[in-house]
């Protein structure tokens, strides 16, 4: 490898007519320059392909490749098979790079020789798309070199609301050669979500360490009154506790496979599980939910009996500030009345 290795930017793009200028024009802007952007169109029904081209037609390091709509984690492996770098980037057709992005993360490769490097990022939150009203940091909790089950270890410290950098493919440099070695690409039927989750946790199987960075290098964009591209908690979503126990339990099989599913990462684990059933029950209840009164109480009660929640919630204790024990209590009793007239008062408090 030359001392300015090639590093591969891929962007699946679909509809993002909106970002994709933006998007595109912040890794054209990086203070490193051996790179080559590789946009996948996945069958936009807007101006994303037109104004792909329009950047391509200028710029003799991007290429644009048009394919039928199939899901971005389709689109992220079309990507893929046409780089040809060193390391492999991802980024989302919303978001964008700080300047240095590329060039610290190389960098910090040379430095470490680490089969993965890892980035903090920031959460920009946008109203009506365009006005910046927050911006969050989502700063590693830990950094440095870690061995991977050092790195595994830290996964006790989801539950605590830290972020260790390990679901996203965003806020990574890929070897190339570890993917060709070991075939690693994204499930296509993981359309919707869990495609990120179940490519890092690949990868990182098969990473002999991981160097976590202090620099926050990554912007992800999160569009509060978004009727589409939109974050977790910015609306009603169909089916969001079946969607999050997809990456919940391909965090769990990736801790049994490494025989680190036990101690403090099961208990975080187990944690992170009770968490995740309260927001998708807290978000089922709102008002946007198109489903009749009845059929959102049919869907929490579902959520009530998975048995693996009540397992989990047997041991559930808070441990961060602004947790409560009133809802886990709920979920474990059997008073219908009580659990729907504190979910009333709840959602008001939460979203109005």
């Amino acid at each position: 490898m030359n001392d300015t290795p090639l590093v591969s930017i891929v962007v699946p793009v679909y509809n993002a007519e909106k970002y994709i200028k933006q998007t595109i024009q912040s890794i054209l802007d990086q203070t490193y320059s051996n790179i080559e952007i590789i946009i996948v169109d996945d069958g936009s029904t807007d101006l994303t392909r037109k104004l792909a081209e329009e950047i391509s037609e200028n710029n003799s390091i991007v290429k644009v490749i048009s394919k039928i709509n199939n899901g971005c984690p389709s689109a992220r492996n079309e990507g893929i098979k046409a780089s040809n770098g060193d390391f492999i980037q991802f980024v989302d057709a919303d978001d964008s790079l700080q300047r240095e992005m590329v060039e610290k993360m190389v960098s910090a490769y040379k430095n470490t020789n680490a089969d993965l490097v890892v980035c903090g990022h920031n959460r920009n939150k946008y109203c009506d798309y365009t006005k910046l009203i927050k911006c969050e940091s989502g700063k590693l909790w830990k950094t440095g070199l870690l061995d991977k089950n050092s790195f595994i270890m830290l996964f006790k410290d989801i539950a605590y609301g830290r972020t260790i950098g390990w679901e996203y493919t965003w806020d990574k440099l890929y070897r190339r050669d570890i993917i060709e070695k070991y075939h690693i690409l994204y499930d296509e039927s993981l359309k919707k979500y869990g495609d990120d989750s179940q490519f890092s946790l690949d990868y990182i199987n098969y990473s002999r360490n991981i160097y976590l960075m202090e620099d926050c290098l990554y912007n992800f964009r999160i569009n509060i009154f978004s009727s589409h591209i939109t974050s977790q908690t910015s609306g009603y979503r169909e089916n969001l506790y079946q969607t999050q126990l997809i990456t919940l339990r391909l965090l769990r099989d990736f801790l049994e496979k490494n025989n680190l599913f036990f101690g403090e990462n099961k208990r975080g684990y187990e944690h992170m599980y009770v968490n995740e059933a309260i927001k998708a029950i807290y978000l089922n209840y709102r008002a946007d939910n198109p489903h009749t009164e009845k059929e959102k109480r049919e869907i929490i009660l579902n959520i009530q009996k998975d048995q693996y929640l009540q397992k989990s919630l047997k041991h559930y204790r808070c441990i961060t500030e602004g947790e409560s024990t009133e809802m886990p209590i709920l979920l474990k009793s059997n008073d219908e009345e009580r659990l729907f007239k504190y979910l009333e008062r709840k959602v008001r408090e939460i979203y109005g």
